[in-house]
């Protein structure tokens, strides 16, 4: 089983990733694991700390001549910022702490408050640096592994942003979208849509001029997936909840949604039902009922512009307002009037 684990502070000397479970004689790519860790960088809205650190990846074991070679790989990140902390967070014991930064006042969203109380601390400062979003680096590094082992199966992972704020993609993004703007290193928010992008940036800016933050959605596909991967057998290793633990880790996400999961959770079982399971009912009742009768039938649409309207239906459906579900019921509408046969929209 392919595991890894990180060490290190924000502040510290370096990042640390150690992954093991990778076979032998897989090709590693630095330049694809510095360039992984060169996209973690980027993005609109990004703070101050990624115009100090460059980061680049130094493989330490593991890997020989180019390959794997079957042993755990260890890997190291170097923190520039740590010629700035170094007096103030050293290594050896000291009688004084001089120009220590202290943290007495927690932040909130943090897990400043709760460190400190766990561990005694009247300082967060020691809970800051291990908590700090500065660790995904290091995960970043693991994962680009990861990616290596899936490429050799002609598994590719891309990801793209769907909601800044208020300003959301209402349509659905094609692979082949996906898949360009999540290796375009000069998109600023990674969106499909370039002139929702700007009005994404716009809330970005009016939140950094209130001193705020402001929250979102991306949507990470895996494509073309080996059928058989993670298990039915045990619960700890269904991949579901493997994929939902590692994301609900990542510091400040705070919800995750696989699939459709969160906009069906109101629809009927065979509303949602997977392509493999919809066609062995239709030839199930073309068989029993005849063709003609089953037309009248049809859940789904082929029609892909129908089925978007449907989409942007079931997501105002779902805000559960008068308001919300009267524009629901116009796209219901629109859907039905493209194809009079898809029944999902009637529903």
């Amino acid at each position: 089983m392919l595991k890894f684990y990180t060490a290190g502070e924000s502040h510290g000397q370096a990042l640390l990733a150690f992954v093991s479970g990778l076979p032998a004689q897989l090709p590693v790519d630095l330049k694809f694991i510095n360039n992984e860790l060169h996209r973690r960088q980027l993005g609109y809205g990004r703070g101050g700390r990624q115009k100090i650190e460059k980061d680049c990846a130094e493989v330490f074991a593991g890997v020989r001549h180019g390959k794997t070679i079957g042993a755990p790989i260890a890997l190291r990140i170097e923190n520039r910022d740590w010629a700035n902390w170094e007096k103030i967070l050293p290594i050896e014991a000291t009688e004084d702490d001089p120009g220590t930064k202290k943290l007495v006042a927690p932040r909130p969203g943090h897990a400043d408050l709760a460190g400190a109380m766990k561990f005694n601390y009247h300082d967060a400062r020691y809970i800051l640096e291990r908590a700090s979003a500065r660790e995904t680096a290091a995960r970043v590094a693991a994962g680009a592994f990861a990616k290596l082992l899936l490429k050799e199966f002609g598994t590719e992972i891309a990801s793209h942003t769907i909601q800044v704020g208020h300003i959301r993609l209402e349509r659905l993004a094609t692979w082949k979208q996906i898949r360009a703007v999540s290796s375009d290193l000069d998109s600023p928010l990674r969106c499909t849509d370039p002139v929702l992008q700007e009005e994404m940036k716009s809330e970005v800016d009016a939140v950094l001029r209130a001193g705020d933050t402001v929250g979102g959605i991306f949507e990470i596909v895996a494509h073309d997936v080996p059928v058989g991967l993670g298990t039915h057998a045990q619960w700890d290793e269904r991949l579901d909840g493997r994929l939902a633990q590692a994301l609900m880790s990542v510091q400040a996400v705070k919800a995750v949604e696989i699939g459709d999961g969160v906009s069906i959770a109101g629809s009927h079982g065979s509303d949602v039902q997977d392509e493999i399971s919809l066609a062995i009912v239709k030839a199930l009742k073309v068989k029993l009922l005849g063709e003609e009768e089953t037309e009248v039938l049809k859940r789904h649409t082929e029609n892909a512009k129908a089925y978007e309207l449907y989409l942007k239906g079931r997501y105002f459906w779902l805000k559960f307002t008068p308001e919300d579900h009267k524009k629901a019921g116009e796209y219901f509408n629109q859907a039905i009037a493209i194809d009079p046969t898809f029944a999902l929209a009637y529903a």
